[in-house]
């Protein structure tokens, strides 16, 4: 599914996100700030997060004054403090900046990915961000597997330009940065989003008329001694009660000595185990209440790898790009949370 997205700055001065939202705009990618220093952080982002959270798809990007891997570890960790306590489906690395422009693609690259591994530490989710000239002249984008947002112009009239403009390799089409749209006044950038598989913050909380994820929260609180409200609602709380339960679980049945903070960072993924139908148990249970909280019906939440179960997992495997053999792997627990 396609989808509309625009990216913002300071520069974009004052915006009404009910107005963007009603202009059919579904993701809204905010610049969390540039460079290493917690003082290079944008001025608006703080109040484009609470505006915009629960009525759009969100990321955010840092754009980089790098020149070297050290630089492009400090700038990865200035973003965490930036974004700290904040929900996005991804975290972009602005690549583009004339500091690098004679660096070699080796070197750039490399950058990206160390700048990735502190992000995704964190337990966020990396992708890139460029412009066409640096995708086929400055990165050996082909070696990055996350998702690629690149800016490709044409003749820049706010319209959709030839798809032949298009770099060919991208998740996300920054197609003009002249674009009007309701809420925003003067030009914004615009977007159109072919592949956005992050879910970690949904449209609405989600609400179960049933009760079952007041079911869960219940659940959680009791087996894993946690305090979490009991609303009905899956929201960030519960979430992060499902990854705690997940990381105990694996410490004590798989001896994975994690750390249980409840952020999916790269230890608790590679601690994750493969499951498929015939599973039962704690583990089988985080799964189904996770799909259940993400809105595929697992016909209850009993720690049983049944039929049900094995049908929602194929087909949020089908909805997210993934193999749809009912399988979870130990890289899937981060898509389904």
């Amino acid at each position: 599914m396609v989808l509309k997205g625009i990216d913002i700055s300071s520069h974009n001065e004052t915006i009404d996100f009910d107005k963007v939202r009603s202009s059919g705009i579904e993701v809204v990618i905010m610049r969390c700030g540039y460079g290493k220093e917690l003082s290079q952080k944008d001025e608006k982002f703080d109040e484009y997060y609470n505006l915009a959270y629960n009525k759009f798809k969100l990321g955010t990007y840092l754009y980089s004054y790098a020149n070297s891997i050290e630089t492009a570890k400090l700038e990865a960790k200035n973003t965490l403090e930036l974004i700290k306590n904040k929900d996005f489906d991804y975290v972009f690395y602005d690549m583009e900046d004339k500091k690098a422009e004679k660096l070699s693609k080796d070197t750039i690259t490399s950058m990206y990915f160390a700048y990735k591994e502190i992000i995704e530490q964190a337990g966020y989710k990396c992708g890139i961000y460029c412009n066409k000239n640096w995708a086929n002249n400055k990165i050996n984008i082909s070696k990055i597997p996350d998702i690629k947002w690149v800016a490709a112009y044409g003749e820049n009239n706010g319209k959709i330009p030839s798809e032949s403009v298009k770099f060919s390799d991208c998740d996300i089409w920054q197609y003009t940065n002249q674009g009007k749209i309701d809420g925003i006044n003067g030009n914004v950038d615009l977007n159109i989003i072919y592949n956005w598989e992050g879910k970690q913050v949904s449209i609405q909380p989600q609400k179960d008329n049933k009760g079952i994820i007041a079911t869960i929260q219940e659940s959680l609180n009791s087996k894993y001694g946690l305090n979490i409200g009991v609303d009905n609602i899956y929201g960030k709380e519960t979430k992060k009660a499902l990854v705690i339960a997940l990381q105990i679980e694996l410490n004590t049945q798989y001896k994975k000595d994690l750390v249980v903070d409840g952020i999916f960072g790269a230890n608790t993924k590679n601690a994750c185990v493969l499951v498929r139908k015939g599973a039962r148990g704690n583990i089988t249970y985080i799964i189904q209440a996770m799909l259940y909280c993400k809105g595929y019906n697992t016909n209850g939440v009993d720690g049983i790898f049944g039929n049900t179960t094995d049908i929602a997992v194929r087909q949020f495997q089908k909805d997210n790009g993934l193999t749809a053999d009912g399988i979870v792997r130990k890289e899937y627990f981060f898509e389904i949370i």
